[in-house]
C-alpha cells in the first residue's frame, strides 16, 4: 500500500481512468457539501490575490479535504490508459470534475477553444473510445449524468445530483469573490488544481480491497445500512456485478427511496425470522444471512433477485398509489396516514402470500382492517405504544399455519396480553377519556374522517384540500353565558366541564373554528347546520348542549366506530413459555413504576392552592418522589401535564385531567 500527499494536478494528469464501483452508492452531495467545499475554495483563492502591492499568500498551506483510496482496476484496460478503482473518495473526485465542467463551460462562452483545454487536462483520455476515454467514469446509475456534462449536452435538463452540482457552481462562478470583484477564472482554476490537498492511498496487488472498503465504512458513517448491504453484495459478484446491477439492483433501488429502501431490507430480516434484529444491525445480520452463499455468485444473485421481488411489494406498502386494488389502497393509504411503521413486517408476509397465491384480496382487506382497528382501539383507550415494535416484529412468527391469514391475525392480536380493547371497552373509553389529549393530530383527523365516512354522505368532501380543525363544541373555557346556561338545564358547569370537555363526544372538526370559539350552543348550532359535514349536522339536532347530549353523541359514536372498526375476538389466551413472557413482565412493571410515580408528583400539585407550587418545592418533591433533580426540567417541556410560570410550577389543564382519571389506581 502507498500513502503520499497529492493534488488533482498529481492525480489526474496523464492517461489515467478512475472507476466507480458498482458496489459504492450514487452521488448524493447536496448544497449543504457544495458550499462547504467552495467556501474552501475561496479561502484558498484568497491566499492566492494579490494586495495593493502585488503580494499573495500562496505559501500559506494548502487545504486538506480527505483521503482517497484506490486500487488498480482488476479489469483489463485500453491501451495506454491506466485505471483505478476508486475504493473511497469518489465524492469529492467527483465533485471537482463538477466545478472544472462549470468552469469550463462559464470561460467557453468568451473562447470556445477553453473546452478542449480543460477537457484534455481534467476529463477525458483525448486518444481512447467508448468508456475508457473519460478520466472518472461514475456508477452506472450516474454514468448518463456524468458523461452528459462532461460532452455538454442537455445542460439545463440535468435534473440528477450531479445536474444540482453543477447548477450549484456555475451560479458561484458568477458571484463576487472575497475581494468583492469578479471572480478570476485563471487564479480559481489554480485553486482547484493544485491547493486542495489529498493523502492519496493506492493499495497493492496483495491488499483485499472489499476488506479496505469494509474497515472505512462498517461505522455506517455517511453510509446507510442498505448502502452497505449493497457495497457487500458486489464485493461478492465480480463477474456478474454489471449484469445483476443494471438488470436487478438499479430498478429496485429506483423504485424505493433511501429510507424505504433501509426499511425493506430491516423487515426482510424480521419476516426471515431476526425478530429481535436492531436498526444499527441490519448490514451485519443481512451480512451473516448471506454467509453460506459468498463463495456462490448464482446464489448471490438468487438473493438479490428475491430482494427485489419483495421490493415490489414493498412499494405498494409504502407508496400506496402503486396497489390497483381501491380497497386495499385506501387500507394502506390510512396506515400510512396514521404512521404504522411498526406494522411492514406483518404487511409484507401478506403481500408474500397474496402473491404466491396463499390468500385473497378479500383476505387481505380483512387483514388490513384488523390491523387498523388494533392501533386505533388501542390509540382510543390510552394503552402506550412502546410496545408494538415487539408486538409486529413477532406477529409473523406467532400466526397459526392451519388458520386463514385473516382470522390469525385477529386470533393473535386477540390475545390479552396483547391489549385490544373490546366493545364494551371501546363504549366506555369514548364516553371518558379525553380524546383531544391522545395521539397524534394527523391520527386523530383520520378517525374523524372514518367516522364521518360511515355516514354515506352522497358528496363526500376532499379532506386533504378542507382546512378542517378540531372544535369543542362546549368550548374549552366556559363563558359566563355558557355557565349560566349549564345552570339552566340543571346541570353543574364545572363538574362537567372537567369531565366531558375533551371526549370525543364534545368534539366535531370543522372549518370554522375562529367563528365558532366560545359562542353559546344556539349560536354554533346555527354554524354547525350549515356545515357539508354530518358529524357536525348531527350536533345541529340537539337543542342543548350538556352532559346527556355529550354522552348521547359520544354512544353514537361508538356504535359507528365498533362497526368500523371490529374488535378482537373474546377469551383468547396464549401461553407462551416462560423465557418469552418475563421480558414483558419486566417492561411492563417498569412502565407501571414510572406511571405511579408520575401520578403521585401530580398528586402534590392538585392538593396545591391553585395548582401551583414554588419552584424549589417542586424540585425537593420531585427528589421525594425519586426523580434525579437534574432532570426535572424535562416535566415542563412538552408533557403537557405542568408548565413554568415565573418562579412557580403550575398543573396544566391536560395534567389535572391526567391526575382525575388515574388516581384510582394510587390506591
Amino acid at each position: 500500500m502507498q500513502v503520499r500527499e497529492s493534488t488533482l494536478k498529481d492525480l489526474i494528469e496523464g492517461e489515467k481512468q478512475f472507476q466507480v464501483p458498482l458496489y459504492q452508492r450514487q452521488y448524493e452531495w447536496k448544497d449543504e457539501q457544495l458550499s462547504q467545499l467552495w467556501e474552501n475554495i475561496l479561502e484558498q483563492y484568497d491566499l492566492l490575490t494579490p494586495d495593493e502591492n502585488g503580494k499573495s499568500k500562496k505559501d500559506d498551506p494548502n487545504h486538506f479535504i480527505g483521503s482517497l483510496v484506490m486500487a488498480p482496476s482488476p479489469a483489463i484496460q485500453a491501451s495506454g490508459v491506466t485505471s483505478f478503482l476508486v475504493i473511497d473518495g469518489q465524492q469529492r473526485l467527483t465533485t471537482l470534475l463538477i466545478a472544472l465542467c462549470a468552469l469550463r463551460d462559464l470561460l467557453a462562452l468568451d473562447d470556445p477553444k477553453v473546452t478542449e483545454r480543460f477537457n484534455d487536462r481534467y476529463l477525458i483520455n483525448k486518444y481512447e473510445k467508448d468508456n475508457a476515454r473519460y478520466r472518472l467514469l461514475p456508477t452506472q446509475a450516474d454514468r448518463e449524468s456524468f458523461c452528459g456534462l462532461i460532452n455538454q449536452l442537455d445542460l439545463n435538463g440535468n435534473k440528477s445530483a450531479i445536474g444540482n452540482a453543477y447548477s450549484f457552481f456555475k451560479k458561484c462562478l458568477t458571484q463576487p469573490g472575497p475581494d468583492n470583484e469578479k471572480l478570476d477564472a485563471e487564479r480559481l482554476e489554480n485553486v482547484i488544481r493544485q491547493r486542495l490537498q489529498f493523502v492519496d492511498i493506492t493499495t497493492g496487488s496483495n491488499d483485499n480491497v472489499h476488506r479496505i472498503f469494509e474497515s472505512l465504512n462498517n461505522s455506517g458513517l455517511g453510509l446507510t445500512q442498505a448502502d452497505l448491504l449493497r457495497n457487500y453484495i458486489f464485493m461478492l459478484l465480480p463477474n456478474k456485478s454489471e449484469h445483476v446491477y443494471k438488470n436487478t439492483w438499479l430498478p429496485m433501488q429506483e423504485k424505493l427511496t433511501s429510507d424505504q429502501l433501509e426499511d425493506l431490507v430491516f423487515v426482510d430480516l424480521v419476516v426471515r425470522g431476526e425478530t429481535t434484529i436492531k436498526r444499527p444491525d441490519i448490514y451485519r445480520g443481512q451480512q451473516e444471512r448471506l454467509r453460506g452463499a459468498r463463495e456462490d455468485e448464482n446464489a448471490i444473485e438468487s438473493e438479490v433477485r428475491e430482494l427485489a421481488r419483495r421490493a415490489n411489494l414493498f412499494q405498494k406498502i409504502v407508496q400506496p398509489e402503486n396497489e390497483r386494488n381501491p380497497a386495499i389502497q385506501a387500507a394502506l393509504n390510512r396506515l400510512n396516514d396514521w404512521g404504522s411503521k411498526v406494522t411492514y413486517p406483518l404487511l409484507l408476509h401478506l403481500y408474500i402470500l397474496w402473491e404466491d397465491g396463499q390468500c385473497t384480496s378479500d383476505e387481505v382487506e380483512e387483514t388490513l382492517s384488523y390491523v387498523e382497528s388494533f392501533l386505533v382501539r388501542r390509540m382510543l383507550a390510552e394503552v402506550p405504544t412502546n410496545n408494538l415494535n415487539r408486538i409486529f416484529n413477532a406477529l409473523v412468527s406467532q400466526l397459526p399455519s392451519e388458520l386463514p391469514i385473516a382470522e390469525a391475525v385477529r386470533q393473535v392480536l386477540s390475545e390479552s396480553r396483547k391489549r385490544w380493547p373490546s366493545d364494551d371497552k371501546l363504549r366506555d373509553v369514548i364516553r371518558t377519556v379525553p380524546f383531544y389529549y391522545q395521539g397524534r393530530g394527523n391520527q386523530k383527523m383520520m378517525i374523524f374522517r372514518r367516522l364521518e365516512e360511515s355516514y354515506g354522505h352522497a358528496e363526500p368532501i376532499n379532506w386533504s384540500a378542507s382546512k378542517l380543525t378540531i372544535e369543542h363544541i362546549m368550548p374549552q373555557s366556559l363563558t359566563d353565558e355558557w355557565k349560566q346556561a349549564l345552570v339552566v338545564s340543571g346541570e353543574v358547569p364545572e363538574e362537567i366541564h372537567s369531565t366531558l370537555r375533551h371526549t370525543l363526544g364534545n368534539l366535531t372538526v370543522t372549518a370554522y373554528n375562529g367563528e365558532l370559539s366560545n359562542s353559546l350552543f344556539e349560536r354554533k348550532r346555527q354554524i354547525l347546520q350549515g356545515s357539508h359535514l354530518e358529524l357536525n349536522r348531527a350536533v345541529s339536532a340537539s337543542g342543548q348542549w350538556g352532559q346527556d347530549e355529550i354522552l348521547e353523541r359520544a354512544d353514537e359514536l361508538a356504535d359507528k366506530a365498533i362497526t368500523i372498526w371490529p374488535g378482537p375476538i373474546t377469551g383468547v389466551d396464549n401461553p407462551e413459555d416462560k423465557e418469552q413472557i418475563e421480558p414483558a413482565i419486566s417492561e411492563e412493571l417498569e412502565h407501571n413504576w414510572q406511571w405511579f410515580r408520575e401520578l403521585r408528583y401530580l398528586k402534590h400539585f392538585y392538593e396545591a392552592p391553585d395548582g401551583r407550587l414554588h419552584k424549589d418545592e417542586a424540585r425537593e418533591l420531585a427528589i421525594q418522589e425519586g426523580y434525579d433533580p437534574r432532570g426535572t426540567a424535562g416535566f415542563y417541556q412538552g408533557t403537557g401535564s405542568l408548565r413554568r410560570e415565573g418562579d412557580y410550577r403550575v398543573l396544566t389543564d391536560a395534567g389535572r385531567q391526567k391526575y382525575l382519571r388515574h388516581r384510582h389506581q394510587l390506591n
